[in-house]
């Protein structure tokens, strides 16, 4: 192995140097651009948290409406009977 293998020379570390200043700058770009992206979406993000809690409502809504419907129609039948035997439908 020469005995400069393990050496750069000028030229080699000031385009080193160059390369690591682009790839600094093309990072911070990409990071601002982050930073505008999720900015952007903000809204979007409250958005759909809103409408994940609305279906929520819905589904216990609807979960709780069997039950409710079983019941309504138990009333129901009950005031359809005490109305006929009031009304003389059923003796």
């Amino acid at each position: 192995m020469p005995d400069n293998a393990n050496h750069v020379s000028r030229e080699e570390f000031e385009q080193l140097v160059g390369e690591v200043k682009a790839l600094k700058e093309s990072v911070a770009e990409n990071t601002e651009c982050t930073r505008r992206t999720e900015a952007n979406t903000q809204g979007l993000v409250e958005l759909f948290d809103a409408l994940s809690g609305g279906f929520k409502v819905i589904a216990w809504l609807g979960r709780a409406a069997k039950p409710i419907g079983y019941i309504a129609g138990a009333l129901a039948a009950v005031i359809g009977l005490w109305t006929a035997i009031k009304g003389g439908g059923i003796k």
